[in-house]
């Protein structure tokens, strides 16, 4: 009865692009691929259909790396990081190599896209001045349309690849941040299908607990490889030390022996220095030579009698 005038509030319409079947399977393969690992800037036929004028290279032409990276790089790592010696302007460390080398590609696939779009706009534009000017049949004009509805699907192409790049480049750096970078099996990670439910997407948790219950059959299996083996002294390392090691110490010392402990490192003790002349037998000590001018000789005359003028008397 009322109509519009009893409603509280309207129902916003909805409105906008359906993708068809065409659209979605062109996207599927590139915005939305299953192996990014192996995902190209671009078709190689790609290159051959839509050529650039020199004139225009300038203005399309990717950056590289400059030359002063060259020398920051060779100056902070060596001549290992040099160009020259990675035969190519690439960064050294990872994970900075890798992000670099995904973004170059997004830049390829962005060019690529670009000249499409050119060929797209410049196609619209002369179908549109024939026919105003000319007085074309349907054929010619059905022709034209296809043509610039092939080159539009390209760019379609293109732009999904630009976007899937960038989606890449996002996943490398969030499995840098969270350590999945230095895993051993990193290229499975980096490798899911792209999707929209997050960075990794739905395949990451089956993905980590596939993982987990192979290493568990593995532990099973083989349960003393990753487990240390317990040490057990040998009859070498309880091996009494030699008599000579323990000197000033008891003989018998069963100190057990490690690959650490130096037993032959001891020293030889001192001993009270004797002249070759002195008996054995007597316990005098004889004196040393000494700065007042009382030489070794000396000592000797008058211990031997060598020195006394007094002749022994016969009885």
């Amino acid at each position: 009865m009322f109509g519009e005038d009893a409603l509280v509030k309207h129902k916003p319409l909805k409105e906008g692009i359906c993708l068809d079947d065409s659209q979605l399977k062109v996207l599927n393969t590139s915005f939305r691929c299953d192996q990014p690992n192996f995902l190209t800037a671009f078709n190689e036929e790609s290159v051959d259909m839509f050529p650039v004028d020199e004139s225009c290279e300038k203005t399309l032409k990717l950056p590289s790396l400059d030359e002063l990276v060259d020398g920051c790089l060779t100056k902070r790592y060596g001549q290992k990081a040099s160009f020259a010696k990675n035969k190519g302007k690439v960064l050294f460390t990872q994970p900075c190599k890798m992000v670099d080398k995904i973004c170059f590609k997004g830049q390829h696939a962005a060019r690529m896209g670009i000249v499409m779009q050119c060929y797209l706009q410049q196609g619209l534009g002369s179908l549109l001045t024939s026919v105003q000017t000319q007085d074309l049949d349907k054929e010619t004009i059905v022709q034209k349309v296809k043509d610039v509805f092939a080159i539009s699907t390209k760019v379609l192409d293109q732009l999904g690849r630009t976007g899937a790049f960038h989606h890449i480049a996002r996943r490398a750096v969030a499995m840098t941040d969270t350590g999945l970078y230095v895993q051993y099996d990193n290229l499975q990670f980096s490798n899911l299908p792209l999707s929209g439910d997050g960075v990794f997407g739905p395949g990451l948790e089956p993905l980590l607990k596939a993982r987990k219950e192979k290493k568990k059959q593995v532990d099973d299996l083989i349960p003393d490889v990753r487990r240390p083996k317990r040490k057990f002294p040998s009859d070498f390392d309880t091996a009494k030390r030699p008599r000579c090691e323990s000197y000033g110490k008891p003989a018998t010392s069963t100190i057990p022996q490690t690959s650490g402990t130096n037993w032959n490192n001891f020293r030889i003790p001192k001993v009270q220095y004797r002249s070759r002349f002195e008996d054995p037998s007597s316990s005098r000590d004889f004196p040393r030579s000494s700065s007042r001018g009382f030489s070794r000789r000396q000592g000797l005359r008058q211990s031997y009698g060598r020195g006394n003028t007094d002749k022994p008397t016969d009885k």
